[in-house]
Parts: C-alpha cells; structure tokens; sequence
C-alpha cells in the first residue's frame, strides 16, 4: 500500500467511464495522467469487444497500482446509469418529499432553455432555423453568450436527419470557424442515421449516445425525420415525444428539437406536439433578408419576449465561408397573435376573435357557421394557432369525448390594452 495520498482526477474517471460503458473513444485521445493513459489505451484496445471485455481490461490495467482501489471506485461513481433507468422514475414519493425544497434549475441557455427541457423551434422552409440551431451549438459548446444571454458550457449532439453530411459539414465548418472554435471543442454530430425514435431501441442508442460524451443540448433536425410515421397520427407522435422527453430527463439536457410550418403558418401535424413540449419558438426570416425573428408560441414556465438576431455571412479572405448570429437592436412588431402575416389569416384571425368577443363562447360547428365563406381547413388551422398562442381557449375544460366549446383568454384582453 502507497504512503502517498491519492489525488483525484474527475475529468480521467469521467472520460473513462463512458468509455467502458459505451465503447466510445474521444479523437484524437485526451491529455492523461501516465497511469490513466494506460488504463484509457487497455480499455480501446478491446473497445468493440462488448461492456463486458472494457470492464475486464480496465481492471487488469491498474490491478497492479498503488491506489488501484480508488481510482475503479472513482470511475464506477463517474459512470453513467444505463439500466433499468424506468424504475428510477416509478418511486412513489410522498408529501414529505415535496415539502423539501426542489432542485435548483440549471439553464442551458439563461431564462430561455432549461435543464432538463423539450423545446420545439418552429419555422418555414429558408428561415434560417437551422443556421440558428447551428449557432446555438456552436455558442454552447463553447462556452459563449448566445444573443446576449449567458450558457452553460456544456458537450453538444447535433443529429441532422436531414441536410446530409455534406450541407451539414459545410455549415458547422462555417460556423465553428466564425467561433474561433479548435478541435478540442466538444460538438458532436451524426448524419442521416436513420434513427425513429417511436422505436425504444433507436430511443435508447441515441440516448445512450448523448449519454456517453455528457452532452447537456441536444439538437434534432428535424422532427419529422425522427419521427417514422404521420405527423397527424397520435400513434406516431405520442411516442417519439415521449422518448424526446426521456431522453432530456436521463441526459439532464436541453432537448431542441426542428420542425417545420404548413401552408398556413401553423405547425405541421398533431396538437399533441405544442402540449408536450416546454417551449415552442416560432422562428420567420425571409430567404434574402438577414434578420430573424424568434417569438414564444408555447411556454410551460418561463415565457421569452419576442426578440431578434442578425445572420451573418461572409467569405474570409482565406476563401472560407464564415457565419454567426449576432444581437441587434431590431424589435418584432406588436401586438403579436402569432398568426402568420398573411391577407388571409390575418383576416380569418381577426374574425373570429371578434365573434368569439361578441358571443362570449361558441362551437366548432358555429364558428363555420359564422365564417361560411372560408375553407374549414383553414379555419381549424387559425384556430389551432391561436390556442397555441394562448388567445383562445377550451370553455369546457377540454375533456375527452365533449364536443369542444371555445372562448377568448385572458391573454387578448391584455393586450387590448396594451
């Protein structure tokens, strides 16, 4: 037994475990301590060979050390739990737990993105949403402001099912070298992986996957090409977001996942989709226009003012491609309904919150009733967004199998008068 005293190293036990549980090698490999080194080297050697044969190997390479004891103690606390994870979540508690104060909220993004949380960011197709979503990475990853509001540093997964390698690469380069990120800069990315995450296998990989390079914001994009099925189905979209919110649950992440706008400016697919989320952005950028503006649809805790960011893009004299998102003194026009700025909209919207103002309450059926002279289509989707929007809402509370009564919010009357 060594007379020396063991010194931890957080960092080496942290990099170690997720490397016996997952199988996976940082490239190229981190700076170790010589003992850690060669423990790190043992455990690659067998990497593919299962969890099993890391462990063993782990084992064999600092059986022989001093402080042996301690460090595989250090490591099995460093390592992540991958199994039987439902059960931690099916505790009964009690009122006595409640009464203790809860966990202090982590932000990944401050008063925006919470950890854990599901945010959805919705906008049409040459919105820019996924150069944000990009920047935002980029940001977090490391370490700097994102439009003004602090982060925290944190690992970053980036799953494009989507763009393809190729777009994809181009845009992060694009990015990372407006950052002045080096290669140390902890944002990971896969391509096209196909994965459908209605699917607890293609669930469990991915977390497991976030899980083992510690990422805190997860980047989807997007969530169609995640999803397998019909948008519109709640066989399809139930599960998905229940494993999106397992998955920011168990990675103790912010979960930002794309999606995309319809041909009425409401987001594709089922209502489930704003209801299970805890915050959905809208974002509208005009293709040839720098400016972007991101509004709050949908808020479970903290509701963000609509606010603004400028895309930069420019060509170095290098010959590289170069882009960031920067703060700007631009302010989005109010009031906001959150209805798409369309003649036609805009109109439907504005009729109907006036006859929802004069008749206090009224049905579906007597909505159309009223707007005769507009495509049903078109007036569930208005109505639709502007439940979303919060200036609409269910008289009767909204229970299964009662046909459903609507009236206006609090919300309207706010802004009223404003």
């Amino acid at each position: 037994m060594s007379n020396q005293t063991y010194i931890p190293q957080p960092e080496a036990a942290r990099i170690l475990g997720r490397l016996i549980e997952f199988g996976y090698e940082p490239n190229p490999p981190p700076t170790l301590p010589p003992e850690w080194q060669n423990a790190y080297a043992a455990v690659c050697d067998v990497r593919t060979l299962g969890r099993h044969a890391r462990s063993q190997a782990f084992g064999a390479a600092i059986e022989r050390l001093p402080h042996a004891y301690e460090m595989y103690a250090e490591v099995a606390h460093s390592t992540p739990e991958t199994e039987d994870r439902a059960s931690q979540h099916r505790i009964l508690h009690s009122a006595e737990d409640a009464l203790k104060d809860p966990p202090q909220l982590d932000w990944c993004v401050q008063e925006l993105l919470p950890q854990p949380s599901l945010t959805v960011i919705v906008g049409d197709p040459g919105s820019k949403k996924t150069y944000l979503a990009i920047d935002l990475a980029a940001c977090v990853a490391l370490g700097k402001p994102w439009l003004g509001r602090p982060v925290n540093q944190s690992p970053v997964l980036l799953i494009d099912e989507e763009s393809g390698l190729l777009h994809l690469w181009g845009r992060l380069n694009a990015s990372l070298h407006a950052h002045q990120a080096g290669w140390h800069t902890p944002l990971h990315f896969i391509s096209l992986g196909g994965y459908d995450l209605r699917a607890p296998k293609d669930a469990e990989e991915l977390t497991h996957r976030a899980l083992s390079i510690d990422a805190r914001l997860i980047v989807i994009d997007a969530l169609a090409g995640v999803m397998g099925g019909d948008e519109n189905s709640l066989a399809s979209v139930q599960p998905a977001l229940h494993h999106l919110r397992r998955m920011a649950e168990y990675c103790r992440a912010a979960v930002v996942v794309l999606h995309h706008t319809n041909r009425h400016g409401v987001f594709r697919g089922s209502s489930l989709i704003s209801a299970a989320v805890d915050l959905m952005l809208s974002v509208e950028s005009a293709p040839d226009d720098p400016l972007i503006t991101l509004r709050t649809l949908k808020a479970r805790q903290l509701a963000p003012l609509p606010f603004c960011a400028r895309a930069n893009f420019e060509t170095a004299p290098d010959g590289r491609s170069r882009f960031w998102l920067s703060q700007t003194d631009d302010h989005p026009s109010l009031p906001d309904l959150g209805i798409k700025p369309t003649n036609v909209t805009t109109t439907v919207a504005s009729a109907l919150l006036d006859f929802l103002a004069s008749s206090r309450q009224a049905t579906v059926s007597e909505i159309f009733t009223y707007l005769d002279s507009v495509a049903q289509g078109t007036i569930r989707n208005v109505l639709q967004r502007l439940m979303v929007s919060g200036l609409v809402t269910r008289a009767d509370g909204g229970p299964q199998g009662k046909k459903a009564v609507y009236k206006l919010s609090g919300k309207v009357a706010h802004i009223d008068n404003e």
